[in-house]
């Protein structure tokens, strides 16, 4: 069966884009959650919302706590990767990437807010919004995550017909 690179030793993995509710906001109690799933690869959100009054990106110590699993030990059978969730298509306008890094410049104005989670879509396809991803994901590899999994690349077709090039992927 072919296999991704540094995947081959994944039989399963365990989403988790916040903690529970014992956890609550401290970083540290999140990552010894996460790493005590039963799982060879958990996908995590690196930060919380921005009404989390100590809204901050995991640490690099707390991605390699999740890294070591349950026995916390490095090197032993229950070690996780753990790879960073990053929405390309939409973007929350209440976290400080959405005005810090520019990303409110590149939302597709017909759709702000999106939903009950202020989500905004972004023209994703835009060559000037490179530059803030490509510092999104020089952030991720900062905090010692294995990876990325990129999502909403495909909401552009539900974008509704104006005929403005802009807009086109």
């Amino acid at each position: 069966m072919p296999y991704i690179q540094g995947l081959q030793g994944v039989s399963n993995f365990a989403v988790r884009y916040q903690g529970l509710v014992s956890t609550g906001t401290d970083r540290v109690a999140l990552a010894a959650e996460y790493a005590a799933i039963d799982a060879d690869m958990v996908v995590i959100e690196a930060s919380l919302a921005a009404s989390d009054p100590l809204d901050k990106e995991f640490s690099l110590a707390n991605i390699e706590t999740i890294r070591r699993g349950s026995d916390l030990t490095a090197a032993t059978s229950d070690d996780k990767l753990v790879i960073a969730y990053m929405s390309l298509g939409s973007i929350r306008t209440s976290r400080p990437r959405y005005t810090e890094d520019g990303f409110s410049q590149h939302v597709v104005p017909s759709l702000v807010p999106l939903g009950p989670n202020d989500e905004a879509r972004l023209k994703f396809w835009e060559p000037s919004l490179r530059g803030s991803y490509y510092q999104w994901v020089s952030d991720l590899i900062g905090q010692g995550v294995d990876g990325a999994y990129l999502d909403v690349l495909d909401d552009y077709r539900g974008l509704p017909e104006t005929g403005d090039p802009d807009r086109s992927p």
